[in-house]
C-alpha cells in the first residue's frame, strides 16, 4: 500500500513534490479509507487524483514515479560506465549537474517501509531504507550508502544497520555505481517483501509510450487482465473490456477513433 511518494529535480519539479495518500482528520467520505493500525497514519485514502491544466506537470509525475520504478527494477541489468537512462534533472543550467532523487513510503503486511535513491547520469549519488516494524513506531535504519569517488574501499560507502541481517558484504561487492543495491539484494529475506512491491503490487505508465496506450494494452492478455482489475475496484460490476471504433460528430468535424489513429475531416 503506497502512502507517500516524493521527488525533486526531475522535468519541471525543480523542488520536492509529495503525493500524500495519508487521509485528514475529515471523516465524511471515510468508506472511502483504509485503516492502516498505524498511530500515526491512521488512514489512507484509496484512490488519488492528480489533475491539472496543460503543461502543468501531471505527465512528469507519471514518468518520475516510472522512472523510480524501472531504476529499481532494471538497474542491475546496467553495465559499468553506462550512463542512467532514468536521469532527467530539472531544466537549468544549475541543476543539470544535481542528483535527480524519489522516495516511497509504502505498507506491506503491516510493516512500513520508506525506501529512497537520488541519482545522477553516471552514478547512485545516495540510497537509503528505513524499517518500521509493525506495532512500533521507531525506525530502524537498515543501510545508508552514499557515493565518494574518493575512497576505493566501496564497503566503506555503505552504513548497515544491526537489524539487518544477511551477507551484505557480498552484495555490495557486486553492487556497480549506476546500480542500486535493493535491485540486487534479491536474496535478502528481509529485502524481499519491498522488491515483490515493486515487482508485482505498482505498476507505472509512461504517458510518452505508445506501447502503453488503452488499445496497446487491451492487446496484451496479462495487461489486459490487471487493467480489468483495476477498473473493477472502482464498480465490481464490470465484467469485460472490449474496444470499438467510434464515429463522434462534433462542431461540423468527424473524427474517427480506431485504435491509436485519428483522422478528420469537414
Amino acid at each position: 500500500m503506497l502512502l507517500e511518494f516524493r521527488t525533486s529535480n526531475f522535468r519541471s519539479f525543480k523542488d520536492e513534490q509529495v503525493l500524500s495518500l495519508v487521509a485528514n482528520s475529515d471523516d465524511s467520505l471515510i468508506k472511502n479509507t483504509t485503516p492502516t493500525n498505524i498511530k500515526a497514519i491512521p488512514s489512507v485514502v484509496n484512490a488519488a487524483l492528480v489533475y491539472g491544466a496543460n503543461a502543468s506537470g501531471k505527465s512528469n509525475w507519471l514518468q518520475a514515479f516510472s522512472a523510480m520504478i524501472n531504476m529499481v527494477l532494471h538497474s542491475n541489468a546496467l553495465a559499468y560506465g553506462v550512463g542512467i537512462p532514468f536521469f532527467a534533472p530539472f531544466f537549468d543550467e544549475e541543476h543539470q549537474n544535481m542528483p535527480c532523487e524519489f522516495e516511497v513510503d509504502v505498507l506491506i503486511g503491516g510493516n512500513r517501509y520508506q525506501y529512497g535513491f537520488a541519482i545522477t547520469q553516471q552514478y547512485v549519488d545516495r540510497e537509503w531504507l528505513l524499517f518500521y516494524p509493525a506495532g512500533k513506531g521507531k525506525a530502524q535504519e537498515w543501510f545508508d550508502r552514499q557515493y565518494n569517488n574518493k575512497d576505493t574501499n566501496v564497503l566503506k560507502h555503505y552504513a548497515f544497520g544491526s537489524q539487518l541481517k544477511g551477507r551484505k558484504a557480498s552484495i555490495v561487492d557486486g553492487v556497480q555505481p549506476n546500480q542500486l543495491f535493493l535491485a540486487k539484494a534479491g536474496n535478502l529475506e528481509q529485502i524481499q517483501p519491498l522488491l515483490n512491491w515493486f515487482n508485482h503490487d505498482v505498476k507505472g505508465l509512461n504517458p510518452t509510450n505508445d506501447t502503453q496506450t488503452i488499445p496497446s494494452l487491451l492487446s496484451n492478455q496479462i495487461e489486459q487482465s490487471d487493467l480489468l482489475e483495476f477498473i473493477q475496484l472502482a464498480d465490481p460490476n464490470i465484467s469485460d473490456i472490449e474496444l470499438k471504433p467510434v464515429l463522434v460528430k462534433n462542431a461540423g468535424l468527424e473524427f474517427h477513433f480506431d485504435g491509436a489513429k485519428f483522422t478528420s475531416k469537414e
